[in-house]
């Protein structure tokens, strides 16, 4: 998973993908020296990851003065954030965004821990929007959508956390409920 990960990220890198023998052979000749690099940067960030997913865990569930709900939803949010597969199915966009998602979590727990109340009401803010998601998602047979607008609301909720819950972190893309609904509307037009 980590290998055709780097592999990716070092041959396709968001671009057209090589079309002929020709253009395929000259996309390998400028980036073959990168490869060993990049698997190596990710072998770091999954690294990081993987640690600081557990401390996290652990946090969430012995850190005294914060509420059930928000104990349940940070526990839900890593573990949609970290699963079996997460590597060849995240983004990469995304995937290098972890290091901001997890530390908001952190900081997250902490204002939590100081204002359970104030952490309560952003949650009763997020909990319909994700909630929507999940039902979407785990619905067995839903409805024709949009799977890219519908993989954008998803990575937006991970923004909108940050910006609910962090206001001082800076989002990797800012988003509003309005902009959810207009992804949510979009997937669904699909």
């Amino acid at each position: 998973e980590m290998l055709t990960r780097a592999i990716e990220m070092t041959f396709l890198k968001n671009e057209d993908n090589p079309t002929t023998a020709a253009a395929l052979d000259a996309r390998y000749s400028a980036c073959k020296q990168q490869l060993p690099q990049n698997a190596n940067d990710l072998r770091r960030r999954l690294i990081y990851i993987l640690s600081e997913t557990a401390r996290l865990e652990h946090l969430a569930t012995t850190t005294s003065g914060i509420y059930n709900e928000t104990s349940e939803d940070i526990l839900d949010q890593l573990a949609w954030l970290v699963f079996d597969g997460f590597v060849a199915n995240t983004p990469n966009h995304w995937l290098e965004n972890y290091p901001l998602i997890l530390q908001a979590i952190a900081d997250r727990l902490e204002r939590a821990r100081n204002n359970p109340a104030s952490d309560r009401k952003k949650l009763a803010t997020l909990q319909p929007l994700w909630q929507r998601y999940i039902d979407f998602v785990t619905n067995p047979k839903p409805p024709r959508h949009d799977a890219r607008a519908l993989n954008d609301y998803r990575w937006a909720i991970e923004s909108l956390r940050i910006g609910l819950f962090n206001p001082t972190l800076q989002p990797f893309e800012r988003t509003s409920e309005k902009k959810l609904a207009t992804l949510w509307q979009t997937m669904l037009q699909g």
